[in-house]
């Protein structure tokens, strides 16, 4: 009883939350227009005063087009972006969906594709690029997979890997997660859940992103996707937490009735990313296609 309390009180802690944040306005600002500088991914590199740096991926299908970018933003001015050259001209990677840093590893991020394969990049600020470390998969990949999360997190010491397949419609998205060793590259104590969201409605894709917090709490965000042109919708969910104090067992507790953080109309939103700090808050970045990109923050 008292657990289920204790769930029942954090969760509507965040409806209250979310509700609160979402009677604020103004807060999207457009990225670019351009289609090719869409936001897939996102991860926090820097917040300093009114200050606040991420990394961010695009889902473009050539070699030759850009993967990676900064993404700057500076009290109320617009955004700057700055695409990152890519160093590994025999290693590179298409249609990324997911970015995630790696915990204790400054300027070292896990780049996720829709195959599953799996970039470690390092980011080298005084040359606006970035270099690949090592390029791996994810295990167990499902037929007909079509991922679009990737996050690694400390839970309780244990370092978590977390990713998603999106789902589509009557599809449901299915989540993933495992303990990883960065040193070997390995995925040990694998298991998954399914999971499908209320909203939105129509073309829905169960889980564009996912991120979890150092207490183990999952959010992920939804989107629809009608076509290049929109309408587009999202919202985003507080999903469940892990929990890895078993060492037999990585035990993942689902969010009994998914309810809305966050919804967004108009926007595909790709990419979620926390900010810490007493001005910090939550970072989404669109995919809008043929409309461009935009990044919302909380602040």
């Amino acid at each position: 009883m008292t657990k289920f309390i204790s769930i029942l009180g954090l969760h509507v802690f965040l409806i209250l939350v979310g509700q609160t944040i979402n009677a604020q306005t103004n807060q999207w600002r457009p990225v670019s227009g351009a289609r090719q500088d869409n936001i897939s991914g996102m991860a926090l590199v820097e917040h300093e005063g009114n200050k606040t740096v991420f990394i961010i991926v695009n889902d473009n299908k050539k070699k030759e087009q850009n993967h990676a970018a900064l993404v700057t933003i500076e009290g109320r001015n617009a955004p700057k972006y700055a695409a990152l050259k890519w160093n590994s001209s025999d290693d590179v990677g298409i249609d990324f969906e997911a970015i995630t840093s790696i915990p204790d590893l400054k300027n070292n991020f896990m780049a996720f594709t829709s195959a599953g394969r799996v970039f470690q990049i390092e980011l080298d600020l005084n040359d606006n690029s970035v270099k690949v470390i090592k390029s791996f998969d994810v295990p167990n990949i499902p037929q007909n997979s079509d991922f679009e999360g990737f996050a690694l997190q400390k839970v309780n010491n244990v370092l978590l890997a977390v990713w998603a397949d999106r789902g589509l419609d009557a599809k449901p998205a299915q989540l993933f997660w495992s303990r990883f060793d960065l040193k070997n590259y390995s995925f040990t104590q694998i298991d998954s859940a399914f999971l499908k969201v209320p909203y939105p409605i129509g073309n829905t894709r169960h889980i564009s992103d996912v991120k979890v917090a150092e207490s183990g709490a999952v959010f992920i965000s939804s989107a629809s996707d009608p076509g290049n042109d929109g309408p587009f919708a999202s919202a985003v969910y507080f999903a469940g937490t892990f929990n890895s104090c078993n060492p037999s067992k990585i035990g993942f507790v689902q969010s009994p009735s998914l309810t809305r953080l966050f919804h967004f109309d108009y926007h595909k939103v790709e990419a979620i990313e926390f900010v810490s700090g007493a001005d910090g808050g939550m970072a989404f970045g669109t995919d809008d296609e043929n409309l461009g990109s935009a990044l919302y923050l909380d602040r």
